[in-house]
């Protein structure tokens, strides 16, 4: 009885116990300011690795090989004239690991896409690596759009000055802080960055 007694005002291991209760809920805490680090590097590596791509793209060879030769010079429109209308929009993807170019916007053809130049895609794609590693061929989309840039029977490049718009799609992040209930991979928003082309030749960019 004078055992029981005695046990009875005891608060050995209330400590131990307070810090068990309470360390799921500081490890969630903390886990979490991790993953908002994480999440805002992620969002940052994604929006540069866009730029990059961006910038890579409208330096060297064009994705739609037929671009880059097509003629805009004819009976109606003289060597010299703009192009102002005369050329809607190409996109090209990565989708199933062979990029593919096609008319996305009229006015557009089989001639002005030719062949998807995949050694042009697969050096944006790189480059655009080297600051988002986990970005593949199939989340890299370029689209070429006519905005009214450029002049009939340029000798020098591509008649038209298309806007280039690289996009990364279908990218995921998964919270560390959640791991222990199974989280999920939560989809990214898409990253864009839009530049005007400037030669659409070469092999190399600043």
């Amino acid at each position: 009885m004078m055992v029981t007694r005695s046990l009875l005002p005891s608060r050995r291991g209330s400590t131990a116990a307070e810090f068990a209760l309470v360390l799921p809920v500081l490890l969630v805490v903390l886990f979490g300011i991790i993953d908002a680090g994480r999440l805002m590097w992620t969002l940052n590596e994604g929006q540069k690795a866009a730029q990059v791509g961006a910038r890579v793209a409208v330096v060297t060879n064009l994705v739609p090989s037929g671009l880059l030769n097509y003629t805009f010079v004819s009976d109606t429109n003289p060597p010299g004239s703009p192009v102002n209308g005369l050329f809607g929009s190409i996109t090209c993807q990565g989708s199933g690991g062979t990029p593919t170019c096609s008319c996305t916007t009229d006015p557009c053809s089989g001639a002005m896409v030719g062949t998807a130049n995949s050694t042009a895609f697969a050096a944006i794609l790189s480059r655009m690596q080297g600051f988002y590693p986990e970005v593949a061929n199939d989340n890299l989309k370029i689209v070429y759009e006519g905005v009214g840039l450029g002049y009939a029977g340029n000798p020098h490049g591509s008649d038209v000055s298309p806007m280039v718009t690289l996009e990364i799609d279908g990218m995921t992040f998964r919270p560390l802080s959640l791991l222990v209930f199974g989280a999920p991979q939560f989809a990214l928003p898409s990253f864009r960055s839009s530049m005007t082309l400037e030669d659409g030749v070469g092999t190399v960019s600043n």
